[in-house]
């Protein structure tokens, strides 16, 4: 799951989804919040459970926080030294290949579907466009955008790592 600070109680429902069975991992996407309060909000969710979080930065607290992921916007470097693992934004297959001879561990593609939560300009890749960009990928490719739990299944059996929504 992906939070979106867009809607009420996104927080306490991030809370929710950290201390139930709802979502294996959890992404802290809040670009528009002051720095002061991300960190303290990726504080206190990785205190509920660091190793289902994973953060969009910045590297340092993500390591410092101990928890289980990094995700970069498209096309930015990857940490050296200790880390957690990175998933990076991608859009494309030429990403994709970009972003494992980077040293990224895991890509997130998108759009997969129309996405109902985050205006896109991009065409979607459909199940087609992700089983060619899954059998292509030397890291696994985790499925973004218009997902419900039927797109979910068709995304895992298409050769996605898993899935993601907001």
């Amino acid at each position: 799951a992906i939070t979106d600070p867009g809607r009420v109680g996104w927080i306490e429902r991030a809370v929710e989804l950290l201390r139930g069975d709802h979502a294996d991992l959890l992404q802290l996407r809040a670009h528009d919040l002051p720095a002061s309060e991300y960190v303290d909000i990726a504080t206190a969710l990785a205190a509920v459970a660091a190793h289902k979080l994973i953060l969009n930065g910045p590297a340092d607290l993500a390591l410092s926080l101990g928890v289980f992921g990094l995700h970069l916007r498209a096309g930015l470097p990857v940490p050296t030294g200790a880390r957690p693992l990175v998933f990076r934004a991608c859009h494309t297959e030429t990403d994709i290949i970009d972003a494992a001879i980077d040293g990224v561990d895991a890509a997130v593609l998108s759009p997969i579907y129309p996405s109902r939560s985050k205006p896109d300009t991009r065409t979607p890749h459909g199940i087609a466009g992700l089983a060619r960009a899954c059998a292509n990928s030397a890291i696994p490719v985790v499925a973004l955008g218009g997902l419900d739990g039927v797109r979910h299944r068709a995304c895992v059996a298409a050769g996605a790592a898993g899935s993601a929504g907001i």
